[in-house]
């Protein structure tokens, strides 16, 4: 299908910034401040590779994954939204995931 096009695009692109694995797995956020521990770094990738997914997204789509708490979320909510999308709704998956 075209999501699974679509997807892969923005698999690449997340992947080059070192995001992808963050989304896949996700991860607990820190609970202290401290020194940069392996935790934070992840937060940090996960606030990026976030940014990354939401310069992908119209407004609408932008609106159904804003109101999540990390970067795998909001992967996965857009999977349950347009994968197998019927194709009258095709058209606005290409147009968010366009890069």
């Amino acid at each position: 299908s075209n999501y699974d096009n679509r997807s892969m695009k923005m698999k690449a692109l997340l992947g080059t910034q070192d995001v992808w694995e963050i989304i896949e797995k996700g991860h607990t956020k820190p609970g202290n401040k401290g020194s940069l521990s392996q935790n934070q770094r992840d937060d940090l990738r996960d606030k990026k590779a976030f940014y990354l997914i939401y310069q992908g997204l119209d407004d609408n789509s932008f609106e159904k994954v804003s109101k999540g708490n990390s970067a795998k979320e909001a992967w996965e909510k857009l999977q349950t939204t347009y994968k197998g999308v019927n194709p009258i709704n095709l058209r606005e998956m290409v147009k968010m995931l366009m890069i």
